[in-house]
């Protein structure tokens, strides 16, 4: 049996979700029409608190019973961008520290730091401490920080001491700037956080951050639906000389070096991906234990994809080990 990697998945640490919801923020949790648990922002509905989400052993049943041999935890959404300050970087702090200790605990799981990106300064402080002194695997961000673009020239000193770093940056959607107008439906989670992600990674590379820095991207979601518009970028990087400004290459060339993972349960979204940028970059990812995740159809995707041995074995973990250092 292929040996599987799940690296976008999600646990609240120990404290994370009484330090949310006691905060003056936007964000507090609530119960829903079915007595789960959410977490809500400004009273609409975030994320549905199921028992995976603080629980390990449910956790590792659920691994067990999808042959998920290794999960790398991150945050969800909020991160720990709904605070400021000090009040944000205890709470980067606590959690990365609770992650660190599950990694040293259990051979199954890894852990990403989070940052308190909204104040770069300290983002870098617990950054270099999260990876040289905790041993974390990588850096987990939001696609945007606030409604900051990622690309803001605020944040170039956080990419720097990354790429010095050297260890993987996940981007992971967060409410995009315009959510209220995607409250019915749960358009936010169903649309928005992929718009989010696809203009997050496109002003990464047209305001020339992956030319500034040497960077292990890691895009959530498949990046949105950047696979399906590398060709549209290209042609905007030839008609509008804005495009030209801080890239010396087309966007396309960049876009080939970030890592997709696979959350999508689209087979020909997943092909298309494939397609563009090759099995070599391609992470398996599940989404789990979000209620529109699947610990089991994240490896029975690929498994169906027709892929040979060798493509498959990449995508289930070898690119993984390699690129987080497993």
């Amino acid at each position: 049996m292929v040996r599987a990697i799940d690296l976008h998945n999600h646990y609240y640490p120990e404290n994370y979700l009484e330090t949310l919801d006691a905060s003056d923020s936007a964000y507090s949790i609530a119960t829903d029409e079915a007595g789960r648990d959410v977490i809500v922002s400004d009273g609409s509905r975030v994320v549905t608190l199921t028992p995976p989400m603080t629980d390990l052993n449910v956790r590792l049943d659920d691994m067990a019973d999808a042959g998920i041999d290794h999960q790398m935890l991150s945050v969800s959404i909020p991160n720990v961008d709904f605070l400021d300050g000090d009040a944000a970087l205890e709470l980067a702090r606590t959690s990365n520290d609770a992650y660190a200790r599950i990694q040293s605990d259990y051979d199954e799981f890894s852990g990403l730091a989070c940052v308190p990106l909204r104040t770069p300064e300290l983002a870098v402080e617990e950054a270099r401490r999260a990876i040289n002194d905790l041993g974390l695997k990588g850096i987990n961000i939001g696609s945007n920080v606030n409604d900051t673009p990622l690309s803001h020239d605020r944040y170039r000193p956080f990419f720097e001491a990354v790429d010095e770093l050297d260890v993987p940056l996940y981007i992971h959607p967060m409410p995009p700037a315009n959510v209220d107008s995607m409250q019915e439906y749960r358009l936010a989670p169903l649309v928005g956080f992929e718009n989010d992600l696809t203009m997050a990674i496109t002003r990464l590379v047209f305001d020339g951050v992956l030319e500034e820095y040497d960077l292990d991207i890691h895009m959530s979601h498949l990046g949105g639906s950047v696979p399906f518009l590398f060709e549209r970028l290209n042609n905007g990087y030839r008609a509008y000389p804005e495009c030209r400004e801080n890239i010396p290459e087309k966007p396309e060339q960049y876009l080939r070096d970030i890592y997709y993972d696979t959350v999508s349960f689209h087979q020909p979204a997943l092909q298309c991906t494939i397609d563009s940028v090759g099995a070599d970059q391609l992470l398996l990812g599940s989404d789990y234990p979000h209620v529109i995740g699947d610990v089991h159809r994240a490896k029975t995707d690929i498994e169906n994809l027709g892929l040979s041995d060798e493509d498959q074995r990449k995508i289930m973990h070898e690119n993984a080990t390699e690129l987080y250092d497993l």
